[in-house]
């Protein structure tokens, strides 16, 4: 079972408003390797938040929470997430 290490909502700052949400979850502590999982609503798609939000929480798994690896899954029908991964 995964441990969750980090868990945050993504609001906007102006309004509080619901953006989608993060996580890492460490898969094995010995090897400390952690899995990235990112939900963005789609009424904020191509805005730039998955860019800030991607920037922010690997630089804290490696620097903060000494990681060495981050890993992610996506869908082959998510050819957005596959750009912006691709782009990390």
């Amino acid at each position: 079972m995964a441990e969750s290490l980090f868990f945050a909502v993504i609001v906007l700052k102006d309004t509080g408003a619901f953006v989608g949400s993060v996580s890492l979850s460490q898969r094995s502590p010995k090897n400390r390797d952690a899995s990235l999982s990112i939900t963005l609503a789609s009424a904020h798609w191509s805005q730039g938040f998955g860019t800030e939000v991607l920037r922010f929480v690997t630089d804290h798994g490696f620097k903060s929470l000494a990681l060495h690896r981050i890993s992610l899954g996506v869908f082959e029908t998510n050819p957005r997430a596959k750009a912006l991964y691709t782009k990390m």
